[in-house]
């Protein structure tokens, strides 16, 4: 039986949880992310800002956590829409006829769609 995740939405992000199990201080991982202040972690922890790419691969080292499940919230958005947008593309596509090219394009976002769906459920 395939059944739905959770009902509630996951948080945002999970970085204040991964740096309290670690036991730093919001100015040791600034430091370590080559942030001038514990205000930038501040800011993240309270997704008031999400981190730049190279601060986010930062948090990955660091934590030893992959990036969609330390900013699942986001991560979870960012599913919704590119699926949205994929089926979008696909309709969008299909009504372009059926060459070759439009069925590979076509291909691939039904396939990127079936990875996202398989995310999204739990077996």
């Amino acid at each position: 039986m395939v059944k739905q995740k959770s009902m509630s939405p996951p948080l945002q992000q999970y970085l204040k949880a991964h740096r309290k199990k670690a036991g730093f201080s919001q100015n040791d991982v600034a430091f370590l992310l080559g942030k001038k202040s514990g205000s930038h972690v501040s800011r993240f922890e309270q997704s008031k800002t999400i981190p730049d790419l190279c601060t986010s691969l930062s948090y990955q080292i660091l934590f030893n956590v992959p990036l969609d499940t330390l900013f699942a919230g986001v991560n979870n958005e960012v599913e919704i829409n590119v699926f949205r947008r994929t089926a979008q593309l696909i309709s969008w596509l299909e009504q372009k006829g059926r060459s070759p090219k439009i069925m590979r394009r076509i291909d691939y976002l039904e396939e990127v769609a079936r990875r996202i769906a398989v995310t999204n459920l739990e077996v």
